[in-house]
């Protein structure tokens, strides 16, 4: 299976957005099965565009950009982390200028 991915995204001088399709949506529904949600708000989208945006390439390092801060710790948290056993919340901020993930278990929003 070809994997098909496509990307929204601006110039950052174009007030960049990004907007997540194909496989990006089979992620969040893999996600949504274990019982956890993805809250990505507007400047951590912003921020996505701004870095993942290359004028020669376009948005094609933006791949890389969301394994590196998106996946990556998403998957530790899942396998190993606070939201391995009952699910919860990821939430992707933008902090200091930098991309953060932070969890909450479901565990947590319950007490």
């Amino acid at each position: 299976m070809e994997k098909k991915t496509a990307y929204v995204a601006k110039t950052p001088d174009q007030n960049g957005y990004i907007d997540y399709t194909d496989d990006e949506h089979a992620v969040w529904r893999d996600l949504d099965s274990k019982k956890v949600f993805l809250d990505i708000d507007d400047d951590a989208r912003c921020w996505l565009a701004e870095n993942g945006y290359d004028a020669k390439m376009g948005a094609r390092p933006m791949d890389r950009l969301l394994q590196e801060k998106i996946k990556k710790p998403l998957a530790e948290a899942v396998l190993f982390g606070s939201l391995s056993e009952k699910g919860g919340t990821a939430f992707v901020r933008v902090e200091e200028g930098e991309l953060v993930v932070h969890t909450e278990s479901e565990e947590a929003v319950s007490h």
